[in-house]
């Protein structure tokens, strides 16, 4: 892609972001038969020890597990289908604007305390709430 962009990317250029050959050992967590719907996880797989992922039902699929395998898996391959013949892979792209979906919204009416006084009293915020943190910039060199 280098050869033929140079060192910046242009507009609507898509790299794959997981190596396509690799396979992982996927291990589903649902069975034939339940209903699944948007950020339901269907199985896991573990990148290395220690590190787990989930793998999610993409946000515009809902439907009935028909079949739904185990074993080692490349991000391409199919690893559960549903009853409408939808496909599920390992690897979907999820836009960047559809938020994941939540069991429930925290309220915003206890504060967020992280024990460091800096950020717990000059950038106060409530649980469940959003926040940036300035810092690291230093002056330039002269």
């Amino acid at each position: 892609m280098a050869t033929e962009q140079g060192s910046f990317l242009g507009v609507g250029a898509a790299l794959p972001t997981l190596d396509q050959t690799r396979v992982w050992p996927f291990v589903p967590r649902v069975r034939v038969g339940d209903r699944v719907g948007p950020g339901d996880v269907i199985g896991t797989t573990e990148e290395r020890p220690g590190l787990e992922h989930r793998i999610l039902v993409p946000p515009d699929v809902s439907g009935v597990v028909a079949a739904i395998d185990a074993g080692d898996f490349n991000v391409s391959q199919t690893v559960c289908r549903l009853e409408d013949g939808t496909k599920l892979r390992m690897a979907q792209r999820w836009p960047v604007r559809i938020p994941r979906p939540v069991s429930r919204w925290l309220g915003g009416d206890r504060p967020f305390v992280t024990g460091q006084r800096v950020f717990d009293l000059l950038f106060p915020v409530a649980e469940g709430g959003a926040v940036a943190v300035p810092g690291g910039s230093a002056p330039a060199r002269p």
